[in-house]
């Protein structure tokens, strides 16, 4: 088994070539990706195992996990998405073209750039208030909750915007990182554990010179649609 750097990705088998063992994907994000398998690779049905490599067919619609084989991608294991399931993705809008209704994203889980249509039945929020998807704006983070069809296009459902710019959010938790340098804080939830990446400008900030590595800090920053900007900080004794 070839070893290295899991690749996931998605999209539709454009073609399947049994003799050599290989692939054609159009990736849902656009493009085409040739991909190696063999009797090694695990093939699962609507998640549930036991699938064949025989089931593999032109216009079906698949995930898979791959790795590098020399200058090629071996499938590890390849995912049938046989329902028409729905699906999620998180990451940050890159642009909206109105004319088509297409919405290009990064995927959290995906190296390249995942485009969704959009419908007149898609249902957008911002803070649980709906809003149009004019105003969804470059840079927002969204979830998107989606469906792929058999021509490999996904329309999406539903749009939770998490932020977008301008957002004004509070921050508590504890410093792990200081970079002065850059101008940057590594925050901690202590709830969830998640850490937050909030840019900081000195002079901006009245607490600024209290603000180091292990403080409990409670940060209020805004979104400027590309990170998190810090406007004030209190530090907790």
């Amino acid at each position: 088994m070839p070893k290295g750097t899991i690749t996931l990705m998605g999209g539709v088998i454009e073609t399947v070539d049994p003799v050599r063992d290989q692939l054609i994907l159009k990736n849902f994000g656009g493009g085409h990706t040739k991909v190696l398998f063999d009797e090694r690779t695990r093939v699962y049905v609507d998640g549930a195992p036991g699938g064949h490599l025989r089931d593999l067919r032109r216009g079906e619609r698949i995930h898979l996990d791959a790795i590098p084989d020399g200058t090629q991608l071996f499938a590890q294991g390849i995912f049938l998405l046989k329902k028409a399931a729905i699906m999620e993705s998180s990451g940050q809008v890159l642009g909206y073209k109105a004319s088509t209704g297409e919405l290009t994203m990064t995927d959290s889980s995906l190296a390249e750039p995942v485009k969704v249509r959009l419908l007149p039945t898609t249902v957008i929020s911002h803070k649980n208030q709906p809003i149009s998807a004019a105003n969804i704006g470059q840079g927002s983070l969204i979830v998107v909750s989606f469906q792929m069809g058999p021509n490999g296009q996904a329309t999406a459902h539903t749009i939770s915007v998490l932020a977008k710019r301008g957002d004004v959010f509070t921050f508590s938790g504890r410093v792990l990182h200081l970079d002065l340098s850059r101008h940057l804080a590594v925050l901690q939830d202590p709830d969830d554990r998640k850490t937050y990446e909030i840019y900081f400008e000195p002079r901006r900030l009245i607490s600024g010179d209290n603000l180091r590595e292990g403080s409990d800090a409670t940060i209020s920053a805004t979104f400027d649609g590309g990170k998190y900007v810090a406007d004030t900080v209190t530090i907790r004794p």
